[in-house]
């Protein structure tokens, strides 16, 4: 019995790790920007705009890479946040940019066929600060 509920205890150890794991979001750079990636997470527009969120665009893109690299190119807004659809929210657009002024502002909530976008220029954060979170 007694080791029945140590191999129980191991393979619960290892289900954690293996879990754990995917829960990973991987992140790139691009231009002057860090891009981490959450699949499955959007922003609850209706609560965010209430705590001070803008939404900057909402427009058809090709990708989702192209969706988070434009929100990092655009120079005369704090794009922070881009939410990319597989498949269209209305009329063929499938790509949102969002302004979060502070972390408590953005709402986000689960969804499937969605990923959401964190962007940190490189002027907000830096590879050192990425390194000593790890």
């Amino acid at each position: 019995m007694i080791l029945l509920v140590a191999i129980a205890e191991v393979l619960l150890v290892l289900g954690m790790a293996v879990e754990s794991d995917s829960f990973c979001s991987p992140m790139t750079f691009y231009k002057n920007c860090w891009i981490r990636r959450f699949p499955g997470l959007l922003i609850d527009l209706q609560e965010s705009q209430k705590r001070g969120a803008q939404v900057l665009k909402i427009y058809a893109e090709v990708s989702p890479q192209q969706c988070s690299r434009t929100c990092c190119l655009l120079r005369n807004v704090s794009c922070n946040l881009a939410v990319f659809y597989h498949g269209t929210i209305n009329e063929n657009m499938n790509c949102l940019h969002v302004s979060c002024p502070a972390l408590e502002s953005c709402i986000l909530k689960a969804r499937i066929n969605v990923i959401l976008y964190n962007i940190t220029t490189a002027s907000r954060g830096s590879e050192d600060d990425i390194e000593n979170e790890s």
